[in-house]
C-alpha cells in the first residue's frame, strides 16, 4: 500500500483522533456562529463581500495589471508559471542566485 493511503487508512481507523478531529470541526463552527451572531447584518455584508469577489474575477486581468504595475514601480520583479513545477524551478533558480 502507497505510504500516504496507509496513513490515512490508520488515521481513519484511529477513534481517538476521530473524536478530536470532530471536536475541532464542532468548536470551529461554533466559533462562527458565535463571531456571525455579534455583526449587525450578517447576511448583507455577506452579499457586499460576494459582489466584490465577483467583480475581482471579471476584472481579474485589469487588476493583475495594475499590481504588476504597481509592483515593478516599487522594484519588484513578477515571475509567471504555467504549472506547478515551472513556479518550484522559478523559485528554486531565485534561492541558487540569490544564495
Amino acid at each position: 500500500m502507497i505510504p500516504v493511503k496507509r496513513n490515512i487508512s490508520e488515521a481513519l481507523s484511529d477513534d481517538q483522533l476521530g473524536r478530536a478531529v470532530l471536536n475541532a470541526c464542532m468548536l470551529s463552527v461554533a466559533k462562527r456562529d458565535e463571531a456571525i451572531s455579534e455583526l449587525d447584518n450578517f447576511q448583507a455584508d455577506r452579499e457586499v463581500a460576494r459582489a466584490v469577489r465577483l467583480k475581482s474575477i471579471d476584472n481579474n486581468q485589469e487588476l493583475l495589471n495594475r499590481f504588476k504595475s504597481s509592483f515593478e514601480d516599487a522594484g519588484g520583479r513578477l515571475h509567471y508559471a504555467v504549472t506547478a513545477a515551472a513556479a518550484r524551478r522559478i523559485i528554486v533558480d531565485i534561492l541558487l542566485k540569490n544564495g
